[in-house]
């Protein structure tokens, strides 16, 4: 008998219930009790997800079922057993369980190949798009695989095996704040007595081409002010090269309904990128004899996200890249000892490396040719006006963690 409260999902559940992630994870929420990431009243960074016995969350970030090191497709797990309340002992951690069971072989020979796609051609565009004419989005998903599984030796030893390709490719209207060609001489515009706005504003001072208009509120024609000469230790451009060099890599702006219109301005682009994970699986159950069972698993997956952090604020700019890699072994003895006592003893190792590459720290690409230094300390120029050629990730870059759990 036991107090905990829960349900369970084996195969044919994974495999017959609508699922368009193909994710095991996003049917944790078909259970009762659970809501979003509350397991009857406890906080989800109370949760225990486990892999074949061993700790698979991202302890760093717990705050969401999606948050674990390894992917849980269907083709990977077998089973799926949650405890929303209470967990007992035996679980060790955790006010709530969700422990995965991967696949295992049989005396049978099973297999499969699969392909599913999402594309473009499928999906409507957005309204703010069609409201600015841009085309759709695009997004091509294709994810791709194989899993095989059946005896070594029959009645004794089995084998699963799994690779699976999770390949994206996308495109994005992205719409950055760039110079207008007067301001990138160092002249500025403005009227009198009003103040700079772009066309979509109530009062704008330039029209949808970017041609000056005069609002009502102003008090004269247009104005124009050269800012060199204005402070003696600026009479000309930067003599370093350093700005010039930066500068150059903003193009002229496209559209003018974004900046103040008169000096700053926007420019519409098309931004690639591509997300590709890999996964394999592989796991041998040997029984010694009907009494004592032995189970090793190894999984392994690989991520590659360039423009994943740090993306490319314009098409000259530098690209950032977000990687992850995740492992998980596991290595489980269970033992019938009588018909009313059961022992399982379990030995396992997960470790996830999570790296955030600034645009400067992408293997391959140097510091010395992207930003300028100083007394030989490389440093990151601010233009605070409009959009800086380098991303920055909000001061945060770069950064990354390696979490080994040993069980």
């Amino acid at each position: 008998l036991t107090a905990s409260q829960g349900g369970t999902l084996n195969n044919r559940s994974l495999a017959d219930l609508p699922l368009n992630t193909r994710n095991a994870m996003d049917l944790v929420n078909s259970q009762p009790g659970v809501v979003g990431t509350n397991f009857n009243g406890g906080r989800s960074d109370m949760l225990n997800i486990a892999l074949d016995g061993v700790n698979i969350q991202d302890n760093f970030i717990t705050e969401a079922l999606s948050t674990v090191q390894i992917s849980t497709n269907i083709d990977r797990i077998e089973e799926v057993k949650i405890v929303t309340s209470p967990a007992d002992a035996e679980y060790g951690r955790g006010s709530g369980q969700v422990l995965l069971i991967s696949r295992s072989g049989t005396n049978a020979f099973h297999g499969s190949l699969f392909d599913n796609i999402h594309n473009t051609s499928l999906n409507a565009n957005s309204w703010s798009n069609n409201r600015a004419g841009n085309p759709r989005s695009v997004q091509v998903s294709n994810d791709t695989g194989a899993r095989i599984d059946g005896p070594i030796r029959k009645n004794k030893t089995f084998f699963f095996g799994l690779f699976e390709g999770n390949i994206n490719r996308y495109r994005s209207t992205t719409t950055t704040t760039t110079l207008t060609d007067t301001a990138r001489q160092g002249i500025y515009r403005f009227y009198p007595g009003a103040t700079d706005a772009n066309a979509n504003a109530l009062a704008p001072t330039v029209d949808f081409s970017g041609n000056p208009v005069q609002p009502a509120k102003a008090t004269g024609p247009l104005q124009s002010v050269s800012l060199f000469g204005l402070d003696p230790n600026r009479l000309k451009p930067d003599t370093t090269g350093v700005i010039s060099k930066f500068m150059g890599l903003l193009p002229s702006p496209t559209v003018f309904t974004t900046g103040d219109g008169l000096n700053t301005a926007g420019f519409n682009w098309t931004r690639a990128s591509s997300d590709d994970i890999y996964s394999m699986n592989i796991k041998i159950d040997h029984n010694f004899n009907e009494k004592e069972r032995l189970t090793a698993s190894y999984a392994h997956d690989t991520e590659k996200y360039p423009n994943g952090f740090d993306a490319q604020p314009l098409p000259q700019s530098p690209i950032g890249l977000y990687t992850d890699t995740g492992t998980v072994g596991s290595l489980t003895l269970t033992s019938t000892l009588r018909p009313n006592l059961l022992n399982e003893v379990h030995a396992g190792v997960s470790r996830n490396g999570v790296q955030f590459h600034a645009p400067w720290t992408v293997p391959g690409q140097t510091q010395s040719s992207i930003l300028p230094t100083f007394n030989n300390i490389p440093y990151l120029p601010s233009l605070p006006l409009v959009t800086t050629p380098l991303a920055t990730g909000s001061g945060e870059d770069p950064q990354g963690r390696l979490q080994p759990t040993y069980q």
